[in-house]
């Protein structure tokens, strides 16, 4: 139990925290699994999953296995219960990470659900502070990637997050979160028949976020070319790269999702995913702190590349959109 603590603090908890500088999940949670036996249990299985996945780590899937039953009796008494609820929801984003790392769809989209109606009953939104603050963030971000997985809208609109940006923000994680906010936007403008006055709000915004970006988010590319002309890139944080791999994925769901809008695009998607790919082949402190399962992605995004599916985009339906603007 100790080394799976330790592990979730090296690495899984930095991943939970990858847009957020108050270190929520590294601090708060590893202090409150003290006293919360459902906490600790939550820990200790979505670490032994992840160790899990690592070359010859089947050894670790039944004690993943047992800790995640654990923390699921444990969590339906507390439900049933009437003590303090403050834990659930933080237990809840974590089964719900182990179940992304355990490709539990099922168990995922109920535990996600339920997050949602927490996140409703209490009244946690962007605003909030602390735990809640981060709960919501991380409950985003599996927000999006389910939509963009089931090709639907968000459950929850960005019009409700009850967002306030800073003018001039130069944090990366409030700029990153700036970021979900405006892929979360793209997300049900693609799959919610959005307008063009929508799109042309999207593009301004995202584009004057990216204008005001620091000199820590302008990766620096190093080493040699890899295969198909890749090349490796240097950010001075994760934070960054993770936002700027949020920047390009908005990108290509505005230009290429539910397909390719217009052949004109087409140069500009693959920019947008070799930029993806180049991210993702650096040689980051460890992939999971993006808050991106990167590798997963590559070999899809590397397709992207091929001349076949070049082919297959110019076959495309003439657009409804403008021109790409730059």
């Amino acid at each position: 139990m100790v080394y799976l603590l330790n592990e979730y603090r090296k690495g899984l908890a930095r991943w939970m925290d990858i847009f957020d500088h108050n270190c929520t999940y590294q601090r708060e949670i590893p202090r409150r699994a003290l006293t919360s036996e459902l906490l600790l249990s939550c820990i200790c299985a979505f670490t032994a999953r992840q160790l899990s996945l690592s070359a010859s780590g089947e050894i670790w899937t039944p004690v993943a296995t047992n800790y995640y039953a654990q923390a699921l009796n444990l969590l339906i008494k507390l439900l049933n219960s009437p003590a303090s609820q403050d834990n659930t929801l933080s237990a809840v984003m974590l089964l719900s990470s182990y179940e992304v790392l355990a490709a539990q769809g099922q168990e995922h989209r109920r535990h996600y659900e339920g997050a949602m109606k927490l996140i409703f009953m209490q009244g946690i939104s962007a605003r909030s502070f602390g735990l809640d603050r981060a709960n919501f963030w991380i409950w985003v971000r599996h927000e999006i990637s389910v939509s963009i997985i089931n090709e639907s809208p968000l459950q929850m609109s960005p019009k409700y997050w009850n967002v306030s940006w800073r003018e001039g923000e130069t944090e990366e994680d409030a700029l990153g979160n700036q970021i979900l906010w405006l892929v979360g936007r793209a997300v049900d403008w693609v799959y919610g028949n959005g307008t063009l006055s929508e799109y042309y709000d999207l593009l301004r915004d995202t584009e004057h976020w990216y204008a005001g970006l620091s000199e820590s988010f302008r990766g620096v590319k190093y080493g040699d070319l890899v295969e198909d002309g890749l090349c490796k890139v240097h950010f001075s944080l994760p934070a960054a790269a993770a936002a700027i791999i949020w920047y390009h994925l908005l990108h290509i769901l505005l230009y290429a999702e539910p397909v390719l809008k217009d052949a004109a695009y087409a140069t500009s998607v693959q920019e947008h995913a070799t930029e993806i790919i180049n991210i993702s082949i650096s040689d980051l402190p460890n992939e999971s702190e993006l808050g991106y399962n990167t590798h997963s992605r590559v070999e899809v995004l590397q397709q992207l590349l091929e001349p076949t599916h070049h082919r297959e985009w110019y076959d495309a339906s003439p657009s409804t959109l403008p021109p790409e603007q730059h």
